[in-house]
């Protein structure tokens, strides 16, 4: 009889509320001593519990994990100047990472003289590939942001010049 000299190992994913009920999010089966779980939600809460499987059968459960808090997702985007129905206007496109599909960032500009930024009314939606488009008529020298409506999850500033 031969035993592996690395026993698959069961990783299982559950989220952490206050009073946990037992769940579990998803079960991965991996011939390694370690591996990555992917698709858990931005700032949630999850506890991971570890078993060993060979001939002999499972191990026991280890005990949770301390509670690890998934970061929050990532916005990456860039502005350039172009026309936007036929006027002066300013384009903005990004990549999202950490948020699901179909999720609404809403665009925060500042003009010249304003004194802080204002948010935008558009709804940007983050497109199945990860990708976002916003565009605005004008030609005045903005400062552009993207984000959540609540502002936890913001992308990079870009300065967008006039065009001239």
């Amino acid at each position: 009889t031969t035993t592996p000299a690395t026993p698959p190992t069961t990783a299982a994913a559950a989220p952490a509320w206050e009073n946990p009920p037992t769940l579990t999010a998803s079960t991965l089966t991996v011939d390694e001593t370690s591996c990555v779980v992917d698709d858990l939600a931005p700032r949630a809460t999850y506890t991971f519990t570890v078993e060993a499987v060979n001939e002999a059968g499972f191990s026991q459960p280890s005990a949770a994990s301390a509670e690890v808090t998934i970061e929050a997702g990532e916005i990456v985007i860039e502005g350039k100047r172009g026309k936007v129905r036929g006027k002066k206007g300013f384009i903005v496109t990004g990549v999202v990472t950490g948020l699901a599909p179909g999720t609404v960032l809403k665009p925060f500009f500042k003009f010249r003289g304003m004194p802080e930024y204002g948010m935008g009314v558009a709804r940007i939606v983050v497109q199945d590939d990860g990708t976002i488009r916003w565009q605005r008529r004008g030609n005045k020298k903005a400062y552009v942001y993207v984000a959540l409506e609540d502002r936890s999850v913001r992308s990079n500033r870009v300065i967008i010049k006039p065009a001239t």
